[in-house]
């Protein structure tokens, strides 16, 4: 009886021990990220440009360094025929090494606009937000972005139309591997 006791006691105190271990932010090591974004852009500027926007990314990860790395992506405008396609470099971090509710997302790079009429631009690309961080685990973590987009569409000189940026509110969902 005595050893039953002994043996319970010592079975609880390793599950406690190991539920009480240190989380995977602590003993995360660098290494490879990808991940994908869905969500949606409000047009703010009045040019009924609102979008449904897919993102992937490539990266690296490490410490508090959620991702640096690159991107793709794709936002169809959701009343008209026009697409723009980002390709940008990306900067996630919630600036510490523990697990942390939010964290500052920045996009920089390039838009390819393919407009009305056959037309085609290339401007600049930017989006700056703040992520809220949902389930997460040591081999993945999913997440909320809510911030500010900006597309460029610059006028060519010899363009029928005039263009004018674009400036969005943005949400998406996304998760990283």
């Amino acid at each position: 009886m005595k050893r039953l006791l002994i043996i319970l006691i010592a079975s609880v105190s390793a599950l406690y021990i190991t539920a009480a271990s240190p989380t995977f932010s602590d003993t995360r090591k660098a290494g490879f990220t990808w991940g994908a974004e869905m969500g949606g852009s409000v047009d703010m500027s009045g040019n009924d440009m609102s979008t449904v926007d897919f993102n992937i990314s490539f990266g690296l990860k490490y410490r508090w360094l959620k991702m640096a790395g690159i991107g793709a992506g794709a936002d169809i405008m959701v009343s008209n025929p026009c697409r723009t396609f980002p390709v940008y470099c990306e900067f996630q971090s919630d600036f510490s090494s523990k697990p942390q509710l939010l964290f500052l997302c920045l996009k920089g790079g390039a838009a390819f606009n393919y407009l009305e009429n056959n037309e085609h631009s290339t401007g600049a690309y930017a989006f700056g937000g703040l992520g809220i961080n949902f389930a997460r685990t040591a081999k993945f973590s999913s997440y909320m972005t809510v911030g500010y987009t900006l597309i460029q569409r610059p006028d060519k000189p010899d363009a029928e139309f005039r263009h004018d940026d674009i400036h969005m509110a943005t949400i998406k969902l996304g998760i990283n591997f």
